[in-house]
């Protein structure tokens, strides 16, 4: 099992590199824990019902990308795959927030984990931009004993009014403490039942992969906690969860 799970995450860093930006917009003072897991769910569970039946749609996305700059690849099963093993970490942060000892935190924070197989070093944030709607969870995952690294923020925009997932995108990169290029970048965005990739040959993604390198060096430059919070049976619970075990 312990093969299983580290298997899976490697997955993330090496069958399609993914990342997400850090976003520092709004705070997580008006959302509750409860708030969060009901969006993580949505999330998840949307994403799965897609896996069983894709219809081509619209899609949502950043402001400053065109939608001539995506390309559909609700054909492409790896890219599918990869989306699913990327939503991991909102499962895992989703185990975090039903955490009854848990509290939302207002800046990033950090905690570890080990699955049995590898020690990870994670700071997470989650956050709410009250102007957009817009959840933003991210996760800068070290691993401890090599030099690979993970970099994910997922943008979610959920109606809770009316209990509906209007889309979600997945940003960031994989690559290692060594090499932090714009070839370990990816942009995925769904929305009804549409999943879309940022075309990495467009005009738009070097610029777009420069500013995902910058944000990710703004979020993992500070100091570690000397005491941060231990999460593995949260991670191992994520990993067995987004592998249908």
């Amino acid at each position: 099992m312990k093969n299983k799970l580290f298997n899976f995450v490697l997955a993330i860093c090496l069958i399609i590199p993914c990342a997400f930006m850090f976003s520092a917009c709004g705070s997580n003072s008006d959302l509750t824990k409860e708030d969060y897991i009901e969006a993580f769910e949505s999330v998840t569970t949307t994403y799965d019902q897609y896996l069983t039946s894709a219809q081509p749609a619209s899609m949502y996305l950043n402001a400053n990308i065109t939608s001539d700059d995506f390309i559909d690849v609700d054909n492409n099963e790896s890219a599918k795959r990869m989306a699913k093993a990327s939503l991991a970490m909102v499962h895992f942060m989703k185990n975090i927030c039903e955490n009854e000892n848990y509290t939302l935190k207002t800046t990033p924070e950090d905690c570890v984990v080990n699955d049995g197989n590898e020690i990870y070093d994670i700071r997470m944030t989650m956050s709410y931009n009250t102007t957009t709607s817009i959840i933003n969870a991210g996760t800068y995952v070290d691993y401890r004993d090599s030099t690979t690294l993970q970099y994910f923020l997922f943008e979610i925009n959920y109606d809770f009014n009316t209990k509906t997932l209007n889309s979600f995108s997945i940003l960031g990169l994989s690559g290692t403490d060594t090499e932090k290029t714009s070839a370990g970048v990816r942009y995925y965005t769904f929305e009804n039942n549409t999943l879309k990739v940022l075309d990495n040959t467009a005009e738009s993604f070097e610029p777009f992969a420069q500013e995902i390198l910058a944000e990710m060096e703004i979020l993992s430059t500070p100091e570690r906690e000397t005491n941060p919070a231990d999460y593995s049976a949260e991670y191992i619970a994520a990993m067995n969860t987004a592998q249908g075990e």
